[in-house]
């Protein structure tokens, strides 16, 4: 009779007297797992104010070193796709209630850049493990106490690279200064605006 495995990925029972164990494959990151990490950290960042809300537009993304290696000749094509994808979801934001709702204006997010700016860094410590992605957002150029983004991972872990750690990646890294770096949020933007305001994505 032939052997028969039970328990799925589990440890299997054979007739001969012995068990084996299954390991699932380990999944391999991708753009689309980077860019809805993004976008969850842009979620998870807002910060409210009295006409609008706030939310992160500097991206710093931390891979483990063999996942930066490996996906290092598309890092640009994933920078432009993520780019629209948060563009979009700040119009569906935007969509999403009519203008005024119970005598109340609808609050506007908004960016406080004119774009949006994502960077890939490869963790040389050893912290961030195969297959997760971390990500380090802020609300704007200078980061200010009470006034920032948030941290994410992937995989359901604390949050290992510092802040001064990112920092520092950041000035290494050529960090921009505003009116430079990627693509705007919208190419579409009205003209004539005050700069604060060019980040505005309307429907």
């Amino acid at each position: 009779m032939a052997p028969r495995e039970t328990g799925g990925t589990g440890p299997g029972v054979y007739g001969f007297g012995f068990s084996v164990t299954v390991k699932p494959q380990q999944a391999r990151i991708n753009g689309q797992i980077i860019i809805d990490q993004l976008v969850r950290n842009m979620e998870l960042g807002q910060f409210e104010m009295g006409y609008s809300v706030l939310v992160p537009c500097i991206f710093s993304i931390y891979l483990h070193p063999g996942d930066y290696q490996r996906l290092a000749n598309i890092q640009d094509l994933i920078r432009e796709d993520a780019s629209r994808a948060l563009a979009a979801r700040l119009t569906q934001w935007n969509a999403k209630q009519p203008i005024f709702k119970r005598g109340k204006k609808q609050k506007l997010y908004r960016i406080a850049r004119h774009d949006w700016w994502i960077e890939f860094f490869a963790d040389s410590e050893d912290v961030v493990p195969p297959a997760d992605v971390e990500i380090h957002s802020e609300l704007n150029d200078v980061p200010q106490p009470g006034y920032r983004g948030v941290k994410t991972s992937l995989i359901d872990r604390e949050t290992s690279i510092t802040e001064s750690r990112v920092a520092r990646d950041r000035t290494a890294g050529a960090f921009p200064t505003r009116g430079s770096g990627a693509a705007p949020a919208n190419p579409k933007l009205a003209q004539g605006q005050h700069a604060a305001d060019l980040a505005h994505v309307r429907p």
